[in-house]
């Protein structure tokens, strides 16, 4: 039977910011970016397009997003051009821990919930450092405890859909290696700012992120490969929102400079 993840969840819904905290992160990180009409800006795991193409329809920013999921590549330029943004924000399929790009070719970079997607994580923050000007980079991301159990950590990646959860310790000590010790780091973690991936909607609980028809469309997707959907994907959310709950799960907003 395929087990249906938190990320498979948001990737084949309508929900165009794919991460906990929706808009409200991305403005946030945009903003401690500082994104103007005079600045390149890399987008790294873009996913639907979803900021990429705000930041250049709101700030004029020249962007570039690249996802290495032909799926949402697909998505994110059809977006682009619905929109009239192709000229300013494209996006491309590309893994990012294989780039050519040269060094210093951005004004400055995010990472949205992307780097646990990876067990190559170290190599792919590496390189956004690289190709971004004074190290210009925003991530946010899962967090867990140090001393988190390997049994709770099981049970997170399968939930979550992801292949790495990082801790702020590890992060720093890459961080440190390329002399990147002034962070800003905020804590985005809590039940209410995860549902806020969904602004507009006053969900009670995690699943009721999801409305009526998405959930209609989500049970469609997965129940032929997954007859029992339903009751997983409410078990799925039940058990992201303990571990929320008991602070085991965490997600900060990192700022390098």
């Amino acid at each position: 039977m395929v087990s249906v993840t938190f990320a498979d969840l948001l990737k084949f819904s309508q929900i165009d910011y794919l991460h906990p905290c929706g808009f409200s992160i991305s403005r946030r990180s945009l903003e401690l970016i500082g994104v103007d009409a005079h600045r390149y800006f890399l987008d790294v795991g873009s996913g639907k397009g979803a900021t990429a193409i705000y930041a250049a329809s709101e700030f004029g920013t020249m962007t570039l997003g690249v996802e290495k999921d032909p799926f949402l590549v697909k998505l994110a330029r059809k977006t682009s051009i619905d929109k009239n943004m192709l000229k300013m924000a494209e996006f491309r399929f590309q893994d990012f821990t294989d780039t050519n790009f040269q060094d210093g070719l951005f004004d400055g970079a995010l990472l949205e919930n992307v780097l646990s997607t990876t067990a190559k994580w170290e190599i792919m923050l590496t390189e956004t450092l690289r190709v971004t000007k004074r190290g210009n980079v925003v991530l946010h991301d899962y967090f867990v405890e140090d001393a988190l159990a390997p049994k709770d950590l099981a049970v997170l990646k399968q939930v979550l859909g992801v292949k790495t959860l990082l801790t702020l310790k590890d992060l720093k000590k890459l961080l440190s290696a390329h002399k990147k010790n002034n962070l800003v780091i905020e804590d985005w973690s809590g039940v209410d700012n995860f549902k806020k991936i969904i602004e507009q909607r006053n969900a009670s609980r995690l699943i009721d992120i999801f409305d009526f028809k998405q959930k209609l469309l989500l049970v469609a997707k997965f129940l032929i490969t997954n007859p029992f959907i339903i009751f997983k994907i409410k078990k799925s959310m039940q058990t992201i929102e303990t571990y929320l709950a008991t602070g085991k799960l965490k997600y900060y907003l990192v700022k390098v400079a």
